[in-house]
């Protein structure tokens, strides 16, 4: 069964959209990043905010909630008590403020603060959600269900109350009502793994082995580590041996038992999952993709390219494959190649970040350091303060002997980290060749 606290993290991902003054632009790329969980993109750019308009209480609101995310407690609190002493009748920041109590497991305060915000605002879908939780949290899941039902009615395209509400009927023993408020969620955003995870929890208690599997396969497929987290595995092993003994041919349980094998370490039976599954069905992509994730662990790595390529052929769309095969590439030198796989990543997603990481570190392995430094600036027009692309650009102006632009880069570095040792050390040597240059 999903524990409410347990889960809490992957829960409450609130997406917040208001105005502040002057700062557009900054709160807008906050925001963004706040809606794809890039926490620390987003405080990169609510900390900006702030330097212009220390009381953008937007900014605040926000920032506390990542702190509070991060287990930043006071720090978080801290920035939602500055931002309701300067706006009192900012609903957000007391529901932000509910939520970090709640976390703390400070329910009397958290549901005092979210009441406030519901007294602004009764149309607060987030403070409904928010206290909803609250209730789940204390294992009064009626009354938590009441509040999902307030959060529906108000807004009933709004994933999160139904996510929230198929948790609570889970913990009710209400299987058959539980589904059919995963199945709207799921309707509603399909990208949500935590749904899909609810889901097949309820198929598992009910018997339903077959039906379960298809909806952790399909977390496996994309976040494998949140069934681990949750405490799933076992279930994910009982439905797939429960699946294969009734039907030896099904391929996602063979792909299931394959993944919780590698989970395992025992990749030689792992593989024998993987090589049955796509004997059985020869276009099962994730079955080729994960065979060649085994062969790279097990530093196989020219044979792993041939199991990516079998993946691909299948699926030319299947970014996975791409990613795991631009990784391969890299470690076996073939920067070249690297380097197209991350454009067809980015073909796929322009705004993989990762991809773009990927293409600027083969770009340098392959010794072309201006198209490597271009790269990375890209990079940082998104996270300017990220401080690994940082270093990674002044390696590169290093490398084209620009020690003066390499400097400035580590000086930024030194200003986000003091003590960083690559950024101190190599300002040190940059200073070095500047001096031998201008001799």
């Amino acid at each position: 069964m999903i524990k409410p606290l347990v889960i809490t993290v992957f829960l409450f991902m609130l997406i917040f959209i208001t105005s502040c003054a002057d700062n557009t632009e900054n709160l807008k790329k906050g925001n963004e990043a706040m809606e794809k969980k890039s926490w620390q993109e987003a405080l990169t750019y609510y900390n900006k905010a702030l330097e212009s308009d220390p009381k953008c209480v937007e900014a605040l609101s926000n920032k506390g909630y990542i702190l509070g995310i991060e287990g930043k407690f006071d720090e978080g609190l801290a920035c939602l008590d500055k931002a309701i002493e300067i706006k009192p009748d900012y609903g957000d920041a007391w529901n932000n403020k509910g939520f970090v109590l709640y976390i703390q497991g400070k329910f009397d305060e958290a549901n005092k603060s979210v009441d406030k915000a519901l007294e602004i605002d009764q149309k607060n879908v987030k403070a409904w959600c928010n206290k909803g939780n609250i209730f789940q949290a204390q294992q009064k899941y009626d009354e938590a269900i009441k509040n999902y039902d307030k959060a529906i009615e108000i807004d009933p395209k709004n994933m999160e109350p139904w996510k929230y509400k198929g948790i609570a009927l889970i913990s009710t023993n209400k299987t058959d009502e539980a589904i059919k408020c995963f199945d709207k969620a799921i309707e509603i955003d399909p990208k949500e793994m935590i749904n899909w995870v609810g889901k097949g929890d309820v198929f598992y208690q009910q018997g339903k082995y077959e039906e379960a599997i298809k909806c952790f396969d399909n977390v496996l497929e994309n976040e494998y580590t949140l069934l681990y987290q949750l405490g799933k595995f076992r279930e994910v092993q009982e439905c797939s041996d429960k699946v294969l003994k009734s039907n030896p041919k099904n391929v996602e349980a063979l792909n299931c038992k394959g993944i919780m094998l590698a989970f395992e370490k025992k990749y030689a039976e792992s593989s024998k999952c993987f090589d049955r599954a796509v004997e059985i069905d020869k276009n099962y992509t994730r079955a080729w993709c994960n065979r060649a994730k085994n062969l790279s662990i097990e530093g196989k790595s020219e044979e792993a390219l041939k199991y990516y390529d079998k993946a691909l052929e299948s699926d030319p769309k299947y970014i996975n494959a791409w990613k795991y095969k631009n990784l391969t590439l890299i470690a076996l030198k073939k920067y070249d190649e690297a380097i197209k796989c991350s454009d067809k990543i980015l073909e796929l997603d322009p705004e993989d970040l990762n991809a773009m990481a990927g293409k600027g570190n083969a770009l340098y392995l392959a010794g072309k350091f201006e198209e490597s430094v271009q790269c990375f600036d890209k990079m940082l027009e998104k996270i300017p303060d990220n401080v690994t692309v940082l270093l990674s650009k002044a390696m590169g102006l290093v490398s084209l002997k620009k020690y003066q632009e390499a400097v400035a880069v580590y000086d930024k570095v030194l200003t986000i980290e003091p003590n960083n040792p690559s950024a101190v050390q190599g300002k040190e040597n940059a200073m070095k060749e500047m001096g031998t240059v201008k001799k």
